[in-house]
């Protein structure tokens, strides 16, 4: 089984091209979760589209022969993962489309009743995503899954567990960046800085920190 998981280009290159910088590094979620997936021998590719042509897209979008698409969908770039979800649904009719992160966790309801996503991790997604895979690929009924939400006969099914399945050891994620992703390296200069790979996994690792403890609190 192949998948992609896709960060959408947060504006337009072809309308605002002059007011686009790229970030001094990329952001690293679905490089974990890549990675993750791999671990388990998933063939999973990460496509960062922070900055490319919706043309470009497209292209990549034909050549690419996959059974899922994970679409990153944050609150500011949420238009063009609907657009990059309408360009899916058109050239790949029958590819399986997953959304994941904030805007999509806590706008769940609000997407799936509006738009043609098959499933949403709700939540840190590594050990969700997997379970969602391997329940698609083996057949097993989605009802027993936690963290994910979807439609059944019009009826939006979701199970608000953010907190399962949550990744206590952190040092036991394999790290993102590796030789399959050189080209990160050429399209953010700043990563051949060791420092500042050191930096982005420690950042990672405190935000997590974070969102356990919101939601032990909570």
């Amino acid at each position: 089984m192949k998948i992609l998981l896709i960060y959408p280009p947060v504006l337009d290159i072809s309308k605002y091209r002059n007011f686009i910088s790229i970030a001094p590094f990329p952001m690293v979620g679905l490089y974990y979760l890549s990675s993750f997936l791999n671990k388990f021998n998933y063939n999973c590719k990460v496509y960062d589209f922070f900055s490319e042509s919706w043309d470009h897209i497209e292209c990549i979008l034909k050549e690419e022969d996959c059974d899922i698409i994970g679409i990153n969908c944050l609150t500011e770039s949420r238009f063009s993962s609907f657009r990059l979800l309408s360009l899916i649904k058109k050239i790949k009719k029958d590819t399986i489309v997953i959304f994941g992160g904030h805007h999509a966790t806590h706008m769940c309801d609000q997407l799936l009743n509006n738009f043609n996503i098959d499933y949403i991790v709700l939540g840190e997604g590594e050990n969700k995503l997997l379970n969602l895979v391997r329940a698609i690929e083996r057949g097993i009924p989605l009802e027993s899954l936690r963290g994910i939400a979807y439609k059944k006969k019009g009826v939006i099914i979701k199970d608000l567990g953010y907190a399962s399945n949550s990744i206590i050891d952190l040092d036991s994620l394999p790290f993102p960046f590796s030789e399959q992703n050189r080209e990160l390296f050429r399209k953010y200069p700043d990563l051949k800085n060791k420092h500042l790979e050191l930096f982005v996994h420690f950042f990672y690792q405190f935000a997590q920190f974070f969102i356990h403890l919101f939601y032990f609190l909570a």
